[in-house]
């Protein structure tokens, strides 16, 4: 697809941001045909400029946000999952460009969060017109997650889905039901508390959900300069409708299987390399590792 290039000069300029629009053609559920109409739509009513750009490789967000980054852009917007959300999130830390989000995805846990629409149009809407706020974001050794990172059975799940053809929330519940009686438990220690426990889920919280407001911690926040290590401990099977439900339900924490520790870094050691960052699947370099907080280094609207 071709890139497009918005320029709109009107006679009284409201705003002076300067925006980029990445759109990710693959994404998740496919919402996002049509968003060019809508942003360009915007863009007039708010007399402004903005340029589309439409990705066309892995990792290509990165590059475009980035280099609008580098060329002093206010404002990128990214019309995709919350994958393609890491990939410009994570280029744009540290600076003086914001982030807004068009959510396409499967799970669009950062976006609903932050109570971003997930109506194409407002959401849109709300990246010329929605107020901009630092988070912080979490660091494992050179990967980075907005929202969450996980090791244990999310971990898994995120590693199998990937490989599956079609994609979307329906796929990815019939491979948790296919995997929930396969995968085991495993042992990990956090170090700096001096704990080992077994574990079903490990997970690090910046934001309380992974997607689709499956809550992991609610008490997790993007802007308190923490991160909450979060532990599932193995649960018998006939408990799994119950856990279930608190995770949509946002009480897992009153469950007796949950348990968290709040803090700046954790020194986790686990027995397999496979994790997920933001649902997207990643190896970590060796078992012992740190996961640590960048403090309010993004900004973003919403």
């Amino acid at each position: 697809m071709k890139n497009k290039l918005l320029l709109l000069q009107p006679l009284t300029i409201l705003k002076n941001s300067t925006y980029i629009f990445i759109v990710n053609p693959v994404s998740g559920t496919g919402k996002q045909k049509g968003v060019e109409k809508y942003i360009t739509e915007a863009a007039a009513r708010h007399k402004t400029k903005a340029t589309i750009e439409f990705t066309r490789y892995a990792g290509h967000a990165s590059e475009i946000a980035k280099q609008a980054a580098n060329n002093g852009i206010d404002v990128v917007g990214i019309v995709g999952g919350d994958g393609s959300v890491n990939e410009v999130g994570k280029s744009l830390l540290h600076t003086k460009t914001a982030m807004g989000i068009v959510p396409t995805g499967s799970g669009n846990g950062l976006a609903r969060h932050l109570k971003i629409p997930l109506e194409i149009k407002d959401a849109v809407e709300q990246v010329f017109n929605g107020k901009r706020s630092a988070m912080d974001v979490g660091r494992i050794e050179d990967h980075v997650f907005l929202s969450t990172a996980g090791f244990g059975f999310d971990a898994h799940v995120a590693h199998l889905f990937a490989k599956e053809k079609k994609r979307g929330f329906n796929t990815y519940i019939k491979t948790v039901r296919r995997e929930l009686f396969h995968f085991k438990p495993f042992v990990f220690s956090l170090k700096n508390e001096n704990i080992t426990e077994k574990a079903f889920m490990l997970s690090v919280a910046n934001i309380p959900q992974f997607g689709n407001n499956f809550t992991i911690n609610p008490n997790a926040t993007e802007s308190d300069g923490l991160l909450n290590c979060t532990l599932i401990t193995p649960f018998p099977k006939y408990k799994i409708p119950g856990i279930t439900s608190r995770f949509f339900r946002s009480s897992i924490h009153k469950s007796k299987h949950f348990a968290e520790w709040i803090g700046e870094e954790f020194e986790l050691e686990i027995p397999h390399l496979y994790a997920h960052v933001d649902g997207e699947p990643v190896f970590v370099k060796k078992n012992k590792f740190w996961c640590t907080v960048d403090k309010a280094c993004l900004d973003v609207i919403s």
